[in-house]
């Protein structure tokens, strides 16, 4: 499939084990964080970027207030669009691309960033990088009990 050619795991930063919830369903995730690399990246030397390093962290969120870190199952839609659109209703936007990333996928770049579980990607432009100077992305999820959560946008430069 052509996913598993356009995400690459990202190899500083993220290392280690992963500890309660990788074996057992354990708790849904309630919310779903980005983080993003503020600058696209240029992975193979040549002239121009090739992609934006994320990764992602699924979270329960207890009574109280109290939030941890949860390994999921399912999968994950990571969309760009052109431009910075922080503020604007992205429902309405069109993507200049969706990566699918299967809940199997997505387990092999699972890791730990300072101690929270996550899953580490690269994602490639799709064949074509974007003409915009900045993309923004976000992911969405939908959780073990069918509820879909969306990130919160990152807006991300491309040199």
């Amino acid at each position: 499939m052509l996913i598993l050619a356009a995400l690459a795991a990202v190899p500083a930063g993220c290392g280690g084990p992963i500890l309660r919830g990788a074996g057992g369903a354990g708790p849904a995730a309630d919310q779903v964080t980005l983080w993003a690399a503020p600058l696209a990246e240029d992975a193979d030397g040549r002239s121009g970027t090739d992609g934006v390093s994320v990764r992602l962290i699924f979270y329960d969120v207890a009574p109280g207030g109290k939030t941890e870190a949860v390994v999921v199952r399912q999968g994950v839609d990571l969309a760009m669009y052109e431009g910075d659109l922080r503020g604007r209703r992205l429902d309405d936007a069109e993507p200049f691309h969706v990566w699918q990333v299967t809940g199997e996928q997505l387990a092999a770049f699972r890791s730990a960033y300072y101690g929270l579980r996550c899953y580490a990607l690269t994602l490639y432009w799709p064949g074509h990088r974007p003409a915009s100077g900045t993309v923004t992305l976000v992911a969405r999820y939908q959780n073990e009990n069918g509820r879909l959560l969306q990130s919160q946008p990152a807006v991300i430069r491309i040199r």
